[in-house]
C-alpha cells in the first residue's frame, strides 16, 4: 500500500505556526491554557502545536475510541476529565 502526500511537511509546519501564534494572541498573557489532548490520534499534532503556543499550558488526555476489534462501532469515553469545560 502506498500512500499520498496531501500537504507537505513544510506547510503543515507552517500552519501550526500560525495556529499556535493566533492562539497566543487570543488571549491574554497570564492566561493558563488547558490544551485537551484526544488520544491517540492527535498527540503528535498536540505537541507540534503546543510549542508554539507562548501561554502557560496544561495538557489533559481524553481517551475516546470508536472502534470495536477492526470494525467502527459507537463513541466510547475510556477516560474523563478532572474539570468543567466552560466558553
Amino acid at each position: 500500500m502506498q500512500f499520498e502526500k496531501l500537504i507537505d511537511k513544510k506547510e503543515l509546519n507552517e500552519a501550526i505556526e500560525k495556529m499556535g501564534s493566533s492562539i497566543s494572541d487570543y488571549y491574554n498573557k497570564d492566561t493558563t491554557l488547558i490544551v485537551l489532548c484526544v488520544l491517540k490520534g492527535s498527540l503528535i499534532f498536540t505537541s507540534d502545536l503546543i510549542r508554539k503556543i507562548t501561554l502557560n499550558t496544561n495538557v489533559e488526555f481524553l481517551d475516546i475510541s470508536s472502534y470495536k476489534g477492526k470494525e467502527r462501532g459507537d463513541i466510547q469515553m475510556k477516560s474523563s476529565i478532572s474539570f468543567t469545560v466552560k466558553e
